[in-house]
């Protein structure tokens, strides 16, 4: 035993810690059109654009990540912001 600690305790500790921030990044979720500012874009064009940011981005994830079973959906992110600001929509201001 280190300081109190048994192994067991730290196993169940990291674990838990573990257990938590998977469940943090997971808790955000991919990025979506709500996410961006359609500007003067129609809201017929905005959405093509974001279906078509969205296959891209899925294709993005399966090749670059871990598919859905990615919890940061880091891939699938990077790909559908690219693709929107490319499509000329900036990302909405976050709150902190």
């Amino acid at each position: 035993m280190l300081g109190g600690w048994k192994p067991s305790d730290a196993i169940l500790c990291l674990t838990a810690m573990l257990a938590l921030a998977v469940a943090a990044c997971a808790s955000m979720g991919p990025r979506t059109a709500i996410d961006y500012d359609r500007g003067s874009a129609s809201e017929a064009q905005f959405r093509k654009d974001a279906a078509a940011c969205e296959k891209q981005a899925e294709a993005s994830g399966k090749e670059f990540g871990f598919g859905p079973y990615d919890p940061t959906h880091g891939a699938y992110d990077r790909m559908f912001d690219m693709c929107m600001r490319t499509s000329g929509y900036p990302r909405k201001p976050q709150p902190p």
